[in-house]
C-alpha cells in the first residue's frame, strides 16, 4: 500500500523571521518547500495498510509537532470528531487533576483496540505535552469547487488550503513510489 500526508501552512500564519526556525525543526520528519502563498510539508507513510483517515491523522500529528499554536483544517469528519473527543477528555482531565497523564485511555479501551489506535495514542501523547488550548481542528469540505465558494458553502481560504494540503500529500505518496522502486 502507498500512503503519504501533507500539511499546508498559509503565508500569513508564521512571521517571516520565525518561518525557517519553525519548519526546519521538522526537517528530519518531512520535506518542506516554500510555495507562492505558504509552505507545503509532506512525507511518505510506510506500512501494510493505509486509509484517508490514517493520512489525515498523521498530518495532524505532525502539525502538532510545530512549536506554535495551530488551526488544522481536515477533510475527514471521523478524524475531526475523534480528535475533538480526545480534546474534551483532556480538558476534563486537566480541570480535575491539573495535568494530563498520557497513560489514560480516552476512548475507554486500550489503544490497541481503537481504530488507528497507534496514531491516536501518538496524538494523545503530544496533546498531553502541548495542552488543549494550542490546537484547533476544523472539518473542511473535501473536493470543494469554486462554485461551492461562490454559493457560500466553503470559504475560499479553506478551499485553497485543502487543495494545497492535498497536493502536498500527493507529493508524499510520490515519495512512497520512489522508495518502492529503489533496489
Amino acid at each position: 500500500a502507498l500512503g503519504g500526508f501533507g500539511i499546508w501552512i498559509p503565508k500569513n500564519s508564521i512571521q517571516d523571521e520565525q518561518h525557517d526556525r519553525i519548519v526546519e525543526g521538522t526537517a528530519n520528519l518531512m520535506i518542506w518547500e516554500k510555495w507562492e502563498n505558504g509552505t507545503a510539508m509532506w512525507a511518505p507513510m510506510h506500512g501494510v495498510w493505509f486509509s484517508s483517515a490514517r493520512s489525515e491523522l498523521m498530518g495532524l500529528i505532525t502539525a502538532m509537532l510545530l512549536p506554535m499554536p495551530i488551526h488544522v483544517g481536515i477533510d475527514n469528519a471521523t478524524v475531526v470528531n475523534n480528535f475533538r473527543e480526545l480534546q474534551k477528555f483532556a480538558e476534563r482531565q486537566q480541570s480535575n487533576e491539573g495535568a494530563l497523564r498520557s497513560g489514560l485511555f480516552p476512548f475507554r479501551k486500550p489503544w490497541q483496540l481503537v481504530t488507528d489506535g497507534d496514531l491516536c495514542n501518538g496524538a494523545w501523547a503530544i496533546l498531553a505535552q502541548r495542552g488543549t488550548a494550542t490546537v484547533a481542528v476544523t472539518n473542511v469540505k473535501v473536493r470543494s469547487t469554486y462554485q461551492h465558494v461562490q454559493d457560500g458553502h466553503v470559504r475560499l481560504q479553506d478551499k485553497k488550503g485543502n487543495d494545497a494540503a492535498d497536493l502536498a500529500a500527493s507529493c508524499g505518496v510520490q515519495l512512497s513510489l520512489i522508495h518502492i522502486s529503489e533496489p
